[in-house]
Order: C-alpha cells, then sequence, then structure tokens
C-alpha cells in the first residue's frame, strides 16, 4: 500500500470515529460491540474499496429510515449491499467444507447453495458495475489529473501507465474479475477479539499505549482465517503423508500458531514474542494469518493498517472492560 493511500485511509477512520464519539458524547447507552465493530470496519472498508460511503453504522445506530426519501433509499441500498457481502463471507465456508454431493443432492443444502449462488452473482455483477464505471472515468481523465489514492484507483491503475510506482510493460493490469476477487478482503473479527485479549490482561493495556506489537500477538492466539485450501499439482509427500495429485487438502493455520514444537506457552496471550528487542526467532511459514505463497491475502497491509488504527483511537480515552459473565 502507497504511503498517499495508508494517510487517506487513516483520515477516514478517525473521521469515522470522531463523527460515533459524538453520538456517545450525546447520550450513555449499551452497545453490542461485536455487532458495533461489524458496522464500523464495513463502512471504512466499502468506504475505501468503492468511493461510495456505506451506512451500515448508521443503520446499526438510527435505522433503515430517513426524513429524505432519496436518503432513505440510499441507506436501504447500502444495507443490501453490506448483508450481500457478509453472505458471501459464510458462503466461502460453506464451499470448502460442505462436500459436492450435499450441495447437488440434498434438498437443504441444495437449495442453501442455490441461494448462495444467488448472492454471489448479484454481488459480482453489482461490484464489476462499480469498477468498470470508475474505469471510465479513470480513461477519461487528463493524463495530469490526480489519481484518488482509495484500494479501487490503486489496482484500477495498476501495471498501466498511471501507475505511480512504474509501468511496466511485462506485466498485464488487473482484468476486472480478479479486481472483484480482491476487494472482498475484509478484517472484522481480528477487531473484537484483540479487544477481548486487550481487556483480559490489563497489564498489557498500558503498554499497549505505547507498543503496538499486542496485534500480531492477537492474530496468532485467534487465528481469524483458520484454514488455506490447496490442491496438490503434483504427487507429493507433505508431512509424512502421501498425496495424489490433483488431491484437496486444508491448511490448518490454528495448529500452526498452536504447536508447541514452534511456539513457548503457545496458549498463552506474550505479546513481547514480536518485540524486536527479545530476538525472538519466527520461524518461516509458523506465523501465517493472512495465509502464505502466491495466494497470501492481497489486503493485508490494510487489515493491518485498520486494525492498528481503530485499536489506538479506542484505547487513546477509553478504559474498556468485560461485562459480566
Amino acid at each position: 500500500m502507497t504511503p498517499r493511500f495508508l494517510k487517506s485511509f487513516i483520515q477516514l477512520a478517525q473521521s469515522l470515529f470522531n463523527e460515533n464519539e459524538s453520538y456517545w458524547d450525546k447520550k450513555e447507552y449499551q452497545i453490542d460491540f461485536a455487532k458495533w465493530i461489524k458496522c464500523f470496519t464495513t463502512d471504512i472498508t466499502l468506504q475505501t474499496i468503492t468511493c461510495k460511503p456505506s451506512y451500515c453504522l448508521n443503520t446499526y445506530l438510527f435505522g433503515e429510515n430517513h426524513d429524505d426519501p432519496v436518503r432513505s433509499e440510499e441507506i436501504k441500498r447500502s444495507v443490501h449491499f453490506t448483508k450481500a457481502v457478509q453472505t458471501f463471507l459464510t458462503n466461502v465456508l460453506f464451499q470448502i467444507f460442505i462436500p459436492e454431493v450435499l450441495k447437488n443432492y440434498f434438498p437443504g443444502f441444495y437449495h442453501l447453495n442455490k441461494k448462495y449462488k444467488k448472492n454471489s452473482d448479484w454481488l459480482t455483477e453489482t461490484m464489476l458495475d462499480v469498477i468498470i464505471k470508475r474505469r471510465k472515468e479513470i480513461d477519461n481523465m487528463q493524463s495530469d489529473e490526480m489519481i484518488g489514492s482509495n484500494l479501487l484507483d490503486i489496482l484500477l491503475t495498476l501495471h498501466t501507465p498511471r501507475d505511480p510506482s512504474g509501468y511496466d510493460e511485462s506485466e498485464p493490469p488487473l482484468t476486472d474479475q480478479e479486481i472483484c476477487a480482491i476487494i472482498t478482503e475484509v478484517s472484522i473479527a481480528d477487531w473484537c477479539f484483540t479487544v477481548w485479549l486487550l481487556v483480559k490482561h490489563p497489564k498489557v493495556i498500558a503498554r499497549f499505549r505505547e507498543e503496538i506489537s499486542e496485534i500480531l500477538e492477537s492474530t496468532r492466539v485467534v487465528t481469524l482465517t483458520p484454514i488455506s485450501p490447496r490442491n496438490s499439482t503434483q504427487e507429493s509427500i507433505i508431512g509424512g503423508k502421501h498425496l495424489e495429485a490433483n488431491t484437496k487438502f486444508l491448511i490448518l493455520h490454528e495448529l500452526i500458531h498452536k504447536s508447541p514444537e514452534f511456539w513457548e506457552n503457545p496458549d498463552d496471550f506474550i505479546p513481547e514474542r514480536f518485540l524486536k528487542e527479545t530476538n525472538n526467532e519466527i520461524a518461516k511459514n509458523t506465523f501465517i494469518p493472512f495465509g502464505g505463497g502466491t495466494r497470501m491475502c492481497p489486503g493485508r497491509y490494510m487489515a493491518m493498517a485498520e486494525l492498528k488504527t481503530l485499536l489506538i483511537l479506542l484505547f487513546r480515552k477509553y478504559d474498556v472492560e468485560l461485562v459480566d459473565n
């Protein structure tokens, strides 16, 4: 991610957080933190990706209705899109874990699979419309006109003459379909579990206000991307097991992150593991919260920037405690 993108991303996060604080200051009320942060991160992610406002947090706080009918309709479309994204992410796990025979021949699974496919088709079509429209706008811009610093503009200009990092003719630009696949990455649950781990360890919070290495440790203790599905392209032996060519298998991130072979006291929350001063050597491929290899999560830098920014905005001013039970 370019410095210009990260700067605009942080400014957006601060702006949305400050707006939310104004609601908190007006009235004391309880919120469901998991729902609140899901809406908050959804607003940031979608606005960063699509350049369009998202009203997920606004809807959570005030409902879908608005005095202005035009604005009300815009909010409803945004809510529909947000729900479609969440359904799409559920479908990813469904496709990985449910066998083909169940999805295609058992009524309950068959109808659910059909519902997920319809949702994915609608979401893909909607995102492609946004991408195609923005690509045309960029193509019609003057060569000296400033391109936006949001993720969509960065992906659209990657490996093109307008790429600020340099143009290489040997590297083809990303297709609309490739961009559509990339921008489905999100990191909502990371935030909730990091706050939960920090609050469970009060002594860590004081140091957190000076250090942010706790974020790495939280992604190890609670692995939010638990698996990486893979397919062997040739006959292989992995972990002493023989795999035929075209065998589907799963890499279990959580087992790697909790293995005593690689981590001392693997079940304990010890952020110091990731401090340079401790000189701890993290063995290659033993810490893979975003996967690894050529299929590593393309949104990992944005996810970490989002996580760090929002944690700092919260803990710089507020004391957070766990509710009973």
